[in-house]
């Protein structure tokens, strides 16, 4: 039976009962082979959810690359450049930079915590930035003004639950003046 067994085992056949109750040494390889064939499920089980979440991960990973992407800002021949890499695949860091009516904003932030939580967060702030872009595009908002509506935004989002820590600073390019 052992012998059949392990031959099935090679085979791919990894649901065996054995059901030897000898009551001897041959009984207590028969159970131990049991018990390795459901370890065996059990870590192919592990390894099939591993991978499924690093490919989600990888999703995640891709979409933070596309949507958190800083544009590249010109000013006078003078360039800022986005370069940013995740210490894991998701990651809480944000950086932004926009100019409107000759003032350069400057935004850095970091979520709490790792991964697809804190990506989520930079996203939701990504978001926020972009909108308060989109519908003050005349205005001159200053940095408590933008710290203000994105911690509302955020607060509301997540209920409180996940948390980003945020600079702005603004450079009047005419006056030199940086809040």
């Amino acid at each position: 039976k052992l012998e059949a067994a392990a031959r099935e085992v090679g085979a791919g056949n990894l649901d065996i009962k054995l059901g030897i109750q000898s009551g001897d040494e041959i009984q207590k390889v028969a159970t131990t082979f049991e018990w390795m064939t459901e370890r065996i499920v059990a870590l192919l089980k592990e390894t099939a959810e591993k991978a499924r979440m690093e490919e989600e991960l990888a999703t995640a990973s891709l979409i933070q690359k596309t949507i958190l992407t800083p544009p590249t800002v010109s000013i006078d021949g003078t360039e800022v450049v986005p370069y940013y890499k995740s210490a894991s695949e998701c990651g809480g860091d944000l950086w932004d930079v926009f100019l409107r009516n000759n003032k350069l904003t400057v935004l850095l932030g970091d979520a709490t915590g790792h991964g697809a939580p804190a990506a989520i967060v930079t996203a939701v702030v990504k978001s926020c930035v972009s909108t308060l872009n989109t519908f003050h595009q005349g205005d001159n908002l200053n940095p408590s003004e933008i710290l203000k509506r994105i911690n509302s935004i955020v607060y509301q989002s997540c209920k409180g639950e996940l948390l980003m820590t945020m600079s702005v600073a603004q450079l009047d390019l005419e006056t030199g003046i940086l809040t």
